[in-house]
């Protein structure tokens, strides 16, 4: 199942406008001219994705968001990180052991891009984001930051935007496209996002 054109253009539009709001003080603080100022750190949906795949490589629907926002960023430089993980449902392989084993595994593979992207650029702020299956992961790391329960700092992150998240919330967390309460098919997640 694809999201619509209104869908993607609206996700578009929200992390362009988080990452322009945001980033805008964080231009010269960089801490070199190769650094950027903000990664957007995107998690690709089911089978969009693999445990080898090159996260400098854009994957998935969220390269049509992705890849734009880059572009219409400038001056501002903003990077693209595609995290690498199972991506599975069910578990074809020996290194794919179903959905619960590939959240995890997309969760601690995104903290640790974020984290060897800090060392080299330690003025870089994040964006998270990510597409059903990665929504759910990218959702899961950025509750565990708001509630202070990453390595990841929460002051590194400017906000995280997910496109048909598995574990969406009924109220505390802005929605946009429906018009009432709507929780996603995985349940709510507990505890919300936090400071995020």
């Amino acid at each position: 199942m694809r999201p619509n054109v209104t869908s993607i253009v609206t996700a578009t539009a929200t992390i362009a406008a988080l990452t322009a709001g945001q980033c805008g003080p964080f231009i010269a603080s960089s801490a070199a001219a190769a650094c950027p100022d903000v990664t957007i750190v995107a998690v690709p949906g089911t089978t969009e994705t693999n445990p080898d795949a090159n996260p400098h490589v854009p994957a998935g629907l969220l390269q049509k968001v992705i890849e734009p926002v880059k572009k219409a960023a400038r001056p501002q430089r903003v990077s693209g990180l595609y995290v690498p993980y199972p991506a599975d449902i069910i578990g074809g392989s020996a290194d794919a052991l179903g959905y619960s084993f590939s959240r995890r595994t997309g969760v601690d593979n995104a903290v640790k891009a974020i984290q060897k992207q800090s060392s080299k650029c330690p003025s870089t702020r994040f964006l998270i984001t990510g597409y059903s299956q990665g929504a759910h992961v990218a959702g899961d790391l950025g509750s565990s930051i708001g509630s202070g329960q990453s390595p990841v700092p929460a002051d590194k992150i400017i906000g995280v935007a997910l496109l048909a998240d598995p574990a969406q919330a009924p109220q505390g967390e802005p929605t946009i496209g429906v018009t009432t309460p709507a929780v996603g098919f995985a349940g709510s997640r507990p505890g919300g996002f936090g400071v995020l």
